[in-house]
């Protein structure tokens, strides 16, 4: 089905909204009743009788239930946006709760063909009513900051604040980097990441913002309008348990996207006893009152019929896991997505997954 038989789907479908009217604006509580936000009490829909523009705040948050996300690449047969649009229709129709993209020029992407991200999540986002979109990840380190705050500002408001930004600083083996005279030590990269963090940081404010750091200098600018989401997009930290860098990183941003290091030095799936360890860190070093999502890869689809994977859903769950998600290959037949969907709606509501 064409893009655009989806956008005239996309408006015979209306969010459910409650409003009520209070001093000094209007706020507007949003309610989903089938699948409530589960990270958040309520989200207020803000309007500024001053400057007559609306902003989405976040209220007070408690933890009700487990997300469920789709973690798309865009090379090989994912880089048809068609089949992206698709799919993220499906994925919102069965109740999932994200739907993300690889950001790559080039990753796992020898003679396959590539779509560009942020195109992409566009016509996902005018396809789409409730599911949240973004990016997983996004190498900052090699982005001009300033042009990202545009991309990401411009996209959580066409999506009407439904933007989840996953960064991270970079796969060392990313053509993307080395192909291109970007930069390769991981030390450099860090630093790279934490000033273009806080400039993006500075120029969502809507603010006067200069900044002078190592890598980048901003003389005094103002950008607008700003995102939708305030206090800002919520900013996902990819990175390896337990090194301290990435870890501490994650606690002073809204999400931390882990994996684990074996003591063999191998890399894998971060396990729920470790996702107990990584939740008590960001405790001790998190500053902010607002909760962190913890976001965690496993195979959603095989839980369908396999009771290990069923039994480690629930294992992160108990531990306090906020986002679990489905990763998929270039590989990966499409169809196969499409039918793992369904399956994975039926397994998280057959166990309870969501409450």
């Amino acid at each position: 089905m064409s893009i655009g038989k989806w956008w005239s789907f996309r408006h015979q479908r209306l969010p459910k909204a409650k409003w009520e009217i209070a001093r000094g604006g209007m706020q507007g509580i949003l309610e989903d009743a089938l699948h409530p936000s589960p990270g958040f009490c309520c989200m207020l829909w803000q309007f500024d009788t001053d400057n007559s523009t609306f902003s989405l705040k976040r209220a007070e948050r408690k933890q009700l239930h487990m997300r469920f996300g789709l973690a798309l690449p865009n090379v090989g047969r994912y880089s048809d946006i068609a089949t992206l649009v698709d799919l993220a229709f499906l994925a919102e129709s069965d109740g999932w709760d994200g739907i993300f993209l690889w950001d790559t020029l080039h990753y796992q992407a020898d003679s396959q063909e590539v779509c560009d991200p942020w195109i992409a999540l566009t016509a996902l986002a005018l396809n789409t009513e409730r599911i949240h979109i973004g990016t997983m990840v996004t190498a900052l380190t090699r982005r001009r900051p300033w042009k990202v705050a545009r991309e990401t500002a411009t996209l959580d408001r066409l999506s009407g604040g439904r933007l989840i930004f996953g960064v991270g600083a970079g796969d060392e083996g990313d053509k993307g980097f080395t192909h291109f005279g970007e930069e390769q030590d991981s030390r450099t990269r860090a630093k790279l990441l934490d000033e273009s963090l806080d400039i993006l940081n500075g120029l969502w404010s809507g603010e006067p913002f200069s900044y002078s750091g190592e890598h980048y200098q901003v003389q005094k600018i103002t950008f607008l309008p700003t995102p939708l989401q305030q206090p800002r997009i919520p900013v996902w930290i990819a990175g390896t348990w337990p090194r301290t860098g990435p870890m501490l990183r994650a606690a002073r941003w809204d999400g931390v996207n882990a994996f684990a290091q074996r003591e063999d030095g191998t890399f894998g799936e971060i396990l729920p006893e470790e996702v107990v360890q990584l939740r008590a860190f960001m405790d001790e070093h998190r500053e902010s009152d607002l909760p962190l999502d913890i976001v965690v890869s496993s195979n959603v689809f095989a839980a369908y019929d396999d009771e290990d994977a069923q039994a480690l859903l629930i294992d992160y769950k108990d531990a306090g896991v906020s986002w679990c998600l489905q990763s998929v290959w270039p590989e990966t037949d499409p169809e196969d997505v499409r039918t793992g969907l369904q399956r994975g709606r039926d397994t998280w509501y057959k166990y309870s997954l969501r409450e």
